[in-house]
């Protein structure tokens, strides 16, 4: 549960209620490296569903926030090298 809440709550941090300049400060803040090391201890099926919610986010939106969801999908999938390169 614990590995399902950490990114749930950096997500939740970054935008909920919050306008695209407060996301981008929270997005250029949060320590993705230590998200990173929490999500490679995620077992498979949870992070295929991530995956999928992300990649579902990055088609529903548009422009640098897309981007986002899209290159976090990325990361997700090959267990985060992508996302600390």
């Amino acid at each position: 549960m614990l590995q399902v809440m950490v990114p749930a709550g950096a997500f939740v941090n970054i935008f909920l209620g919050n306008d695209a300049l407060k996301a981008a400060y929270n997005i250029q803040s949060t320590d993705f490296e230590m998200m990173a090391r929490a999500m490679a201890a995620v077992p498979t099926i949870e992070r295929a569903v991530i995956v999928r919610i992300a990649q579902l986010a990055a088609l529903d939106t548009v422009g640098q926030e897309s981007t986002f969801w899209r290159e976090f999908a990325r990361g997700i999938l090959h267990g985060c090298a992508a996302a600390t390169h």
